[in-house]
């Protein structure tokens, strides 16, 4: 009886950490890293954690608001591997203030709006002056002014429960940035008929 043994022996794979290709973002936005490793019941560590959601995972959501480079380094008892992702942030605050509006009781642009686009957390201050400088409108005292769902809904085109009469006016917006800063915005609206 012939008996051969046959033994197979596991390839042995070198620790690798691989993650996707660089991105951009723009200012507010966030973006899943991915990440891909060969190896299970391994150590893993991100540097920076800064604006990371949860730095424990090795899919973590980032939201940087400035460009940043992440570095993955995963070990597994005496193999070390890393990787490296940068995240390019657009900085640009985006904010989108129409130049006119028609509050004309038709249903349609009857309210002043604008459209902050991404990264604002709050409307601070958002005023507007007619052309001697008078404030005709101020968002802080104004009961109807919503700010939800990306846009800023204000001004009816009244003052003091009047309709102005069309006109060119100047807005001043304060807003608060989701890292905190603050920045304003100023600029000119038409009132038309």
């Amino acid at each position: 009886c012939d008996t051969t043994l046959q033994f197979r022996v596991p390839p042995v794979f070198p620790l690798q950490a691989t993650l996707m290709p660089d991105t951009a973002i723009l200012f507010g936005q966030s973006v899943r890293i991915v990440s891909q490793v060969n190896a299970s019941n391994l150590d893993f560590e991100w540097l920076p954690t800064r604006y990371l959601e949860d730095s424990v995972t090795l899919q973590p959501l980032a939201t940087p608001f400035e460009t940043t480079t992440y570095v993955l380094s995963v070990n597994s008892e005496l193999c070390e591997a890393s990787d490296t992702i940068t995240i390019t942030v657009d900085e640009e605050i985006r904010v989108y203030f129409p130049n006119a509006f028609s509050p004309n009781g038709d249903g349609v642009n009857d309210r002043y709006r604008f459209f902050p686009v991404l990264g604002i957390d709050e409307v601070l201050s958002f005023q507007i002056f007619d052309r001697w400088g008078e404030l005709v409108y101020d968002f802080k005292t104004d009961a109807s002014a919503v700010f939800e769902a990306g846009q800023v809904t204000t001004w009816d085109g009244t003052l003091n429960g009047n309709l102005m009469n069309p006109n060119v006016f100047t807005y001043k917006a304060r807003l608060k940035l989701v890292n905190e800063e603050e920045k304003l915005f100023v600029g000119d609206i038409h009132l038309l008929k």
